[in-house]
This record gives structure tokens, C-alpha cells and sequence, in this order.
């Protein structure tokens, strides 16, 4: 059976994510699992002590955590906003490890310090009450929680809002006391059994705080949770891209060796079972090796992109001399209308699109 699950917290996810990761690699039985970072251009190549260093840097990020039984999402956002950080996704479980998966989310919650976090199975999730993603941006913990399912964790700001007595535990499969002082409530033993309407109903109407049951839910005590942790750090500005020639360097010293870095690239390409000619060729290779490329190969493939232009046309290296001043350009003697931009080509290149 396929489960989907969200765990809001508070706490710093990007320093974090180590933790995060393990507990899925757990789950994997000891596979490690893969992850891929939004600002890395979501590589799943990339070494994961490189992966987590890059996570503590980033003051805003997302993090794909993947493996054949899991796909999870892992997101936060520095600073001064209404962001709150949160792991979300699906996973695969069959009807023998429920326990596994119980004990899975209460160590997440504990590792994310959850304010408020649920499972149930997909179809179940997917059609419950949603928040307005007009109100805000991410789960507003301020008035209501979007519906009951079967695994829920309340943080311990909620918890005084939700009387326990004995017929409240009569109503559910499991109420019991979280490490965080929240509390787990589970609405049946297992995923797969159907939900008790005339049980929900009931419990809805002691704790009247579902918007799927009652449109005008409100807690009745205020809620203040304390998100100084991620509110305190800096965000990273996201900066302006760079003008094509800075992505080069010194513009005489890449026309000086443009030969040898196209011959990088091409080996790069052979290496991988390819080989390009034309424009046509080249934009397929950019498209499908566009993180690594970015990432690894972005002036030997201006290069060799350049030199198969330069090539085709029976021009020459040079520098623009008026618009874009300085910038490595190929065109022909005498015809200065023939310049062409290889630099800003192969990045236009290697912006997605329909092929």
C-alpha cells in the first residue's frame, strides 16, 4: 500500500538533513537512499558528504530523498518569513511493517521538532480538505488542522488545546504521549482498515478543530510556537545570473585554449556513448546532461560548441568589439553581421524544454 505523510517542524532541515536522510536509508534495510538537491541541480551523482555540506550552507532549499519505495521532499526557507520547514512525501509499506513505519514518523517528528504531522494512505490524503494555497504559502498553524487520518502528531502547542478523558480513548486505535510532550493519535490500527465515520464524527465534535468537518474551525486557546531557530538564520539572496563572459574567465586566455577544452568536452561525451556535429546534436546532448554539464563541463562544452560552429561556418575566434565589449565570439572576417554568441547559445541551450 502506498502512504503519503507531511511532518511540519520547526527546526533547521538543511542542518539537518543527515539525520533525515538515515532514517530512510533504515527503512531501505541499509540501501542507501539518493538525494538531490534543488540548488544542485537535483544530481543524484554527487557524493552525499558534498550534498549535506551544501544543505548546511543553503538558507532556502529543497531536498528530493528517493529510493524505489520512497519519494520525499524535504523543505526549508530561512529567515524572516512565514515559511515553515517540513518533510513531505509517499512511501511503499506493506501490512507487516506499519510498526516500522510508526516508529519511522516518531523519530522524524522528533529529529524535525514537529509542530503537527499525519499519514494515511494516498487515496485517502488526496482527498481530504486541503488549505486555501492562497491564504499562505504553507500550512498555517494558527486556527485549524485540515482533517483527521490514521497517524497523527500533535506538537506539544497543541496538545492543551485537546481534552483527554476516557471516552476520547474509546474513540481511536492509539492516544499516547510523544517524546516532545505532543501527542500520537492513531484513528485505527492499521492504514488499510476502514474509517470509523460515527467515531471521527464523535471525536470531531470533542476536539473541533478539522476544517473537513467543521468550516469555521478555530483552536480554543491561542497557539504560539516558538520558530526562532529558522526565523533567526540568514537566508541566501538568490543572485542575478552572470553575464556570459564572466562565466569564461579571462576572454584570451579561453580563446588561447579553446581547442583543448573542446577536446575535453567531446572525450566527456564519447566517454558516455555520444558523439555531436551539428547544432541540433549538441542541443540534445545539453538537455540531457544539463546539471553536469553546469556543474562540471560548462566551458569545455562552450568551447566545443563553439569550434563545431566555427567549423561549420569557416570563421574564426575573436572578442566583440561593440555590444557585449570582450565577450568570445565566432564569426567570419569582413562580416561582422556573422558574430555569433556561442557563450550565450549554450546556455540558452541548456534551459529546459520540450525537445
Amino acid at each position: 500500500m502506498k502512504l503519503d505523510f507531511t511532518v511540519f517542524g520547526r527546526r533547521a532541515l538543511g542542518r539537518l538533513l543527515g539525520g533525515i536522510a538515515e532514517l530512510f536509508d533504515r527503512w531501505q534495510s541499509g540501501t542507501e537512499v539518493t538525494l538531490a538537491l534543488t540548488s544542485r541541480h537535483c544530481r543524484e551523482d554527487l557524493p552525499r558528504a558534498e550534498v549535506l555540506q551544501s544543505a548546511y550552507n543553503s538558507g532556502s532549499d529543497f531536498c528530493w530523498i528517493k529510493s524505489p519505495s520512497l519519494e520525499v521532499l524535504v523543505d526549508w526557507r530561512y529567515g524572516s518569513n512565514e515559511s515553515v520547514p517540513k518533510v513531505s512525501g509517499a512511501i511503499d509499506c506493506s501490512s507487516g511493517r506499519v510498526r516500522e513505519l510508526t516508529v519511522l514518523l516518531r523519530d522524524l517528528s522528533k529529529i524535525v521538532g514537529a509542530t503537527y504531522g499525519f499519514c494515511d494512505l494516498q487515496q485517502l490524503v488526496d482527498t481530504g480538505t486541503q488549505l486555501d494555497p492562497k491564504a499562505r504559502p504553507t500550512y498555517s498553524p494558527y486556527l485549524h488542522f485540515p482533517a483527521l487520518y490514521w497517524y497523527n502528531h500533535f506538537g506539544p502547542e497543541y496538545r492543551v488545546n485537546l481534552v483527554l478523558d476516557d471516552s476520547i480513548r474509546g474513540l481511536v486505535s492509539t492516544i499516547e504521549p510523544a517524546e516532545d510532550g505532543g501527542l500520537v493519535v492513531m484513528t485505527r490500527a492499521n492504514p488499510q482498515d476502514r474509517p470509523n465515520g460515527q467515531s471521527l464524527a464523535a471525536l470531531s465534535a470533542l476536539w473541533p478543530f478539522f476544517l473537513d468537518r467543521r468550516p469555521s474551525a478555530r483552536f480554543r486557546r491561542p497557539v504560539s510556537i516558538d520558530y526562532s531557530e529558522v526565523r533567526n538564520l540568514p537566508t541566501v539572496e538568490r543572485q542575478a545570473p552572470l553575464p556570459p563572459r564572466a562565466l569564461i574567465g579571462d576572454p584570451d586566455e579561453f580563446i588561447a585554449s579553446v581547442a583543448a577544452r573542446a577536446r575535453s568536452f567531446t572525450d566527456w561525451i564519447e566517454e558516455r556513448g555520444h558523439s555531436a556535429k551539428t547544432e541540433e546534436e549538441y542541443l540534445r546532448l545539453f538537455q540531457r546532461y544539463e546539471a553536469a554539464i553546469r556543474d562540471e563541463m560548462l566551458v569545455p562544452a562552450v568551447a566545443a560548441y563553439g569550434e563545431m560552429v566555427r567549423t561549420r561556418m569557416g570563421g574564426t575566434w575573436g572578442k566583440a568589439t561593440f555590444f557585449n565589449r570582450g565577450e568570445p565570439v565566432v564569426f567570419r572576417p569582413g562580416r561582422p553581421w556573422t558574430t555569433r554568441r556561442v557563450i550565450l547559445e549554450v546556455l540558452e541551450g541548456l534551459e529546459p524544454k520540450e525537445l
